[in-house]
């Protein structure tokens, strides 16, 4: 039986140090049951290849219809065509809004 921890959104302290168990996918005797930890985080930092592989990278963006989708890092298609690269800067290509997944501020809240 496979099971799932959902944490939403993991505490700030806990945020680098549970991304770094994912460097090493735990093996059959430190997970026998091949649980999984699915959180959401605004920590920019932990978006790099050290941690993640792209296809374990998910963005969520509100849609024309403010209805929420959800897609996966190797889903996107870049302006030039290509896919995010294997050895690029996530965090900083995140950042400069080539994934999507930009969060929108209402005009008052913003300086």
């Amino acid at each position: 039986l496979q099971r799932r921890i959902y944490q939403s959104p993991l505490p700030r302290g806990l945020r680098r140090p549970a991304a770094l168990l994912f460097r090493r996918p735990p093996g059959p005797k430190t997970n026998p049951k091949n649980a999984q930890l699915i959180f959401t985080t605004h920590e920019t930092s932990i978006l790099t290849q050290d941690i993640f592989r792209r296809d374990q990278i998910w963005f969520t963006e509100k849609n024309n219809y403010e209805a929420t989708d959800l897609y996966n890092m190797m889903q996107i298609i870049l302006p030039d065509g290509s896919k995010p690269r294997s050895d690029g800067n996530m965090e900083r290509n995140y950042i400069k809004g080539r994934y999507g997944a930009i969060p929108y501020f209402h005009p008052e809240f913003e300086d």
